[in-house]
């Protein structure tokens, strides 16, 4: 579906979004370039919506930092006595100061009070405005932008606050974080369920070190649920997978596939939805990622509680100028959805990320932080490390205009508060695998220092 454009004088809409003078009272606050793959288009509508939001600086996140390694060392006498809520809260919350500064200039826009939500700590403020009110707000003009792919948003490269705010206010989005996530996972083919001790043995990966089942043909649950010792699991954990880019799995291929892989299985399990944000959940038109990761999840893990959380917000969409659209901010949608709920899985795994040059630091480091207090309240985060190792072939460069040859970490998998997963192969010696174009991605940083838990 192409960005559809309400029938307004292109003219008339680029009027009411002029370009403003470069005020002396405000200065720029983030700065980043198109990323590979978009192109500029055409101004944005004057009365498109957004729903603005705005990170204020958190309070004590260096406190909530070191309550989280604490937690999660199992070498610390406080490991596994995690944070609660309100424990997590009273570190985020920012300022008094930092409120009213940011109040004070909403209204000076003529925001008022009634029109703005709030985070459960307030270090969040949300407001929906037309693109006409923001660009005054942050002193900037938004953009149409296409991917090659086909996918829209609207943007902009830079804004500014008011001096004011200076060291009040983390980042505001939607701005010039572009937001195209890409599925990580490589294609393995998944063996039938009946595997004889011929074709074990015939295996040139079958010796004393090879988990039973395992073949160097194809990947089997069997040995999967041997390496990671879940057969015969007693349940007592809950998992949750996340999709993005209207990806939707499917009730009746996970029977299926459950039907075919773990015939053992009670037909009757399934794994719950939360439909976050409008997104998509047509059961005629699942998402191929979305059935490979509940149907991993299930066929190793049941009989395990799991959830499937599927975010909206991602184009392409259509504007609606009576609805507000996040136009595509698919990790702090979830975020601030999930750090809300009481009922939250142990361990949440994504199979997504950008590269991490063309999300900027801010953005990144905000998000970071978020994914934070999650671990502190003892939930694990697994990411995928991506499927081209340290970067695909002639796609190794900075995204600057320099083209300086660079390594390619992922984001989120890049964020320290998380575990990055990538993938092996063989048995004694187990290799880093690499299998049709895949080779896993390193878990490594351009913009995080390396944290304490990796120094030796």
């Amino acid at each position: 579906m192409k960005l559809t454009l309400l029938t307004v004088s292109y003219g008339l809409a680029a009027v009411l979004a002029a370009p403003l003078e470069g005020r002396a009272d405000y200065a720029v606050h983030s700065s980043h370039f198109v990323p590979s793959g978009w192109t500029k288009g055409g101004k944005a509508h004057a009365d498109q919506v957004l729903k603005l939001r705005i990170g204020l600086k958190q309070g004590n996140f260096q406190a909530l930092e070191k309550d989280l390694l604490e937690v999660s060392h199992p070498d610390h006498e406080r490991y596994g006595k995690h944070l609660s809520s309100d424990e997590i809260h009273s570190y985020v919350a920012p300022s008094e100061a930092a409120l009213d500064a940011v109040h004070q200039w909403l209204e000076g826009h003529d925001i008022l009070a009634d029109q703005l939500e709030y985070s459960a700590p307030k270090d969040w403020v949300m407001v929906s405005l037309p693109i006409s009110k923001v660009e005054k707000l942050l002193d900037t003009e938004y953009h149409q932008y296409e991917h090659i792919d086909g996918t829209q948003v609207v943007r902009t490269t830079q804004y500014s606050l008011p001096r004011s705010l200076q060291g009040h206010v983390d980042i505001v989005a939607p701005t010039n974080y572009f937001g195209n996530p890409k599925f990580f996972g490589s294609t393995v083919r998944i063996a039938g369920g009946s595997i004889t001790n011929t074709e074990i043995a015939a295996s040139s990966l079958a010796s004393s070190a090879a988990p039973l089942g395992c073949l160097s043909t194809a990947v089997t649950l069997a040995c999967v649920r041997s390496l990671y010792q879940t057969i015969d699991y007693k349940p007592k954990n809950y998992v949750g997978i996340t999709n993005y880019l209207n990806q939707t799995p499917s009730d009746v291929d996970f029977r299926a596939y459950m039907t075919t892989q773990r015939p053992d299985a009670n037909p009757n399990y399934i794994f719950t939805r939360q439909i976050i944000a409008g997104a998509a959940n047509d059961q005629t038109m699942p998402g191929i990622e979305a059935d490979l990761d509940v149907e991993a999840v299930g066929g190793i893990a049941y009989p395990t509680r799991f959830t499937s959380y599927s975010t909206g917000g991602s184009p392409p969409f259509t504007p609606d100028l009576a609805t507000p659209t996040d136009t595509n901010e698919p990790y702090l949608t979830w975020l601030d959805y999930v750090l809300k709920q009481k009922d939250v899985p142990y361990v949440i795994s994504t199979s997504y990320g950008d590269d991490e040059q063309s999300v900027p630091q801010d953005y990144a480091t905000r998000v970071c932080n978020e994914l934070a207090q999650l671990g502190a309240k003892g939930v694990t985060l697994l990411f995928s490390s991506g499927d081209f190792g340290v970067g695909a072939s002639g796609d190794c460069v900075s995204n600057d205009g320099q083209n300086t040859p660079r390594f390619l970490p992922a984001f989120p998998a890049s964020c320290p508060y998380v575990t990055t997963v990538g993938g092996t192969m063989n048995f004694s010696p187990e290799v880093v695998a690499k299998d049709g174009g895949y080779i896993p991605g390193g878990g490594f940083s351009n913009y995080f220092p390396r944290p304490s838990y990796q120094v030796r």
